[in-house]
């Protein structure tokens, strides 16, 4: 989560789109970030949890306009989502 979040913070100064994945279990980060590399598109991690502070806050700085979810409830769980969502709505 930090790597994923230090190499965001060195390497895009801005972003319009950003991907989210688990970091618990690599594939959907992995899939993801060869998608998101051929596009110059940040990917950060969260876990089972929720997001992590170093994740919430490149989401701040950053403000995407979008957030792609790579994987399903199983992966990133809904309450997730609604976290990322009010993060983002009331900031």
């Amino acid at each position: 989560w930090e790597t994923a979040a230090a190499v965001v913070a060195r390497f895009f100064p801005g972003a319009s789109d950003v991907f989210l994945a688990t970091g618990r279990n690599y594939p959907d980060a992995l899939a993801g970030g060869a998608y998101a590399g051929r596009d110059r598109r940040p990917l950060l991690l969260t876990k089972g949890g929720g997001l992590t502070l170093p994740t919430r806050g490149q989401l701040v700085r950053l403000d995407p306009a979008r957030t792609w979810i790579l994987g399903g409830p199983a992966a990133v769980s809904d309450a997730i989502v609604n976290e990322l969502w009010w993060l983002l709505a009331t900031k």
